[in-house]
């Protein structure tokens, strides 16, 4: 787990690759975050809001590249964020009405998977059932074996 050190007034952060300053964007009043990395004080990118994804996300520069550390702390810090936004600025009510369209995404994508006949992501008790399937016939087939008229 990657820990970024906030220094001083909440307006720049300090990871072990990269430093995280905060800026105002484009004028109306959006939270930009400007990434620089430690070594050789380039600017590697920026985090900003993405209205879409509902969630911080990171715009790289052109022509950096990166490796895993240094996306360790940025990840570290978008996820940060994002949290501190949603709890922030979600009503209570909005989050649990999300939390529970999520999970009857989960159930009833479980339940399609269980009715075709897929139990790629049914349960973890299924294994050996997976691993048994025989082509063109349902896993309760399989299961119970098959009668030849």
């Amino acid at each position: 787990m990657v820990v970024l050190k906030n220094v001083g007034d909440s307006s720049w952060w300090e990871g072990k690759y990269v430093y995280i300053f905060r800026s105002i964007g484009n004028g109306k009043g959006a939270i930009k975050y400007n990434i620089i990395s430690r070594k050789d004080r380039a600017v590697l990118g920026h985090v900003r809001w993405n209205g879409v994804w509902h969630k911080y996300t990171f715009y790289p520069a052109d022509g950096t590249f990166y490796d895993e550390r240094s996306l360790e702390d940025i990840s570290s810090f978008i996820k940060d964020r994002t949290k501190y936004y949603k709890d922030r600025y979600m009503p209570v009510n909005e989050k649990l009405e999300r939390e529970k369209r999520m999970e009857m995404y989960k159930r009833n994508r479980l339940t399609k998977e269980a009715r075709s006949g897929r139990v790629d992501s049914v349960d973890k008790d299924s294994e050996n059932l997976k691993n048994s399937v025989v082509e063109g016939l349902t896993p309760l087939e399989v299961e119970l074996g098959t009668i030849d008229f």
